[in-house]
């Protein structure tokens, strides 16, 4: 019998402390395969180097077809990384140069687009079946980080050919936010993750839900009260008898205020702390965007829905709603469709 869709587990995967990025991605992918109704899950990083495409840490949980396409993943990263580091003969250079447009194309899609009926794709459809065949239909959870770092991959059999209804891709894309906030904060801290002390930035709260240390900007009443109020927001999710579904994912958004992010750690005696740590996505931007507005407008150009963009980053849609005002009139533009067009050199219509 399949699992039970957990999605409160699944977002306490993104942001567990596991020793290696594999062993982090096979817990979360373990944990969204129920979620995301697949049978398993083939999981990979896509990381963009200067003009070339990588594949980092392939893995498959879950089911033969699943373990039978990642050696084809595995076979496209040794031709990817070759490409940069070797002179390959001119037939497996030129399936390599195909594997990239192939890569860059999966990886380019609008948020909303899950399925492999949907997607836009480079060539022939079946190549981006991964060998998987056979099945109704397959699904990608495609969580492109707006900092230029890639995207990680999930992708799988659907049991059902049925398209996932307009509140399970909504779920798909509140996971996604966690997913990447979850990458970003490993990328990020590091072996700091393991500690129980606050980051630069950052605060403690104990199993009271008081802070008992905070540095920076986590320092102002403002920041200390609303940390406070979202660390018993998702203590709440996390607790739902018998109920940790949608509506709790709900309360637990991607970050709080646009800049933290909280993880639960326990000391060498036991005791348990909620930490809130700096996590917000360094942007890029040469235009004179403020970092939000560019971490909003990126998001937004990738079709997210303004409420969807508030959930990214833990503020509200009027803010969302302002920063992308704001940004439109910075950069010259009239419409959110020009914001798509301009910002495609750096980002795609995609998640």
């Amino acid at each position: 019998m399949p699992a039970r869709p957990d999605p409160i587990a699944l977002v306490e995967a993104c942001y567990e402390r596991q020793g290696t990025d594999e062993a982090w991605l096979t817990n979360v992918a373990r944990s969204a395969a129920p979620v995301l109704k697949t049978d398993g899950l083939l999981a990979y990083h896509v990381d963009l180097v200067g003009a070339h495409v990588a594949i980092r840490t392939p893995l498959a949980v879950g089911s033969s077809d699943c373990v039978q396409a990642l050696a084809r993943i595995r076979e496209m990263a040794d031709l990817l990384d070759g490409l940069r580091t070797t002179k390959l003969p001119l037939a497996k250079r030129l399936q390599a140069r195909l594997y990239e447009k192939v890569v860059r194309t999966g990886i380019e899609q609008a948020a909303p687009d899950r399925l492999h009926s949907e997607v836009r794709t480079y060539g022939p459809r079946w190549m981006y079946t991964l060998g998987v065949h056979g099945v109704s239909e397959l699904l990608y959870l495609i969580n492109h980080h707006i900092d230029d770092h890639g995207a990680t991959m999930l992708v799988g059999p659907r049991r059902r050919s049925d398209k996932p209804h307009t509140s399970e891709r909504r779920a798909f894309q509140m996971v996604s936010a966690h997913v990447k906030a979850g990458f970003r904060l490993r990328r990020r801290l590091g072996a700091r993750l393991d500690g129980v002390d606050a980051t630069p930035g950052g605060a403690v709260l104990d199993a009271s839900m008081r802070v008992v240390h905070a540095d920076g900007d986590a320092r102002d009443a403002t920041a200390r009260e609303l940390l406070v109020a979202r660390a018993n927001e998702i203590e709440r999710a996390r607790s739902r008898a018998g109920g940790r579904d949608v509506d709790a994912l709900e309360v637990w958004n991607g970050l709080i205020d646009g800049r933290w992010s909280l993880v639960e750690r326990f000391d060498a005696d036991g005791k348990r702390y909620l930490l809130a740590h700096r996590n917000e996505a360094h942007v890029r931007d040469p235009r004179g965007l403020t970092p939000l507005e560019a971490q909003v407008s990126r998001l937004a150009a990738r079709g997210f829905s303004d409420k969807l963009v508030a959930y990214h980053l833990g503020v509200s849609e009027g803010t969302i709603a302002s920063c992308i005002h704001r940004s439109l009139r910075k950069l010259g533009l009239s419409t959110r469709a020009e914001l798509v067009r301009v910002l495609s050199g750096t980002t795609a219509a995609s998640s």
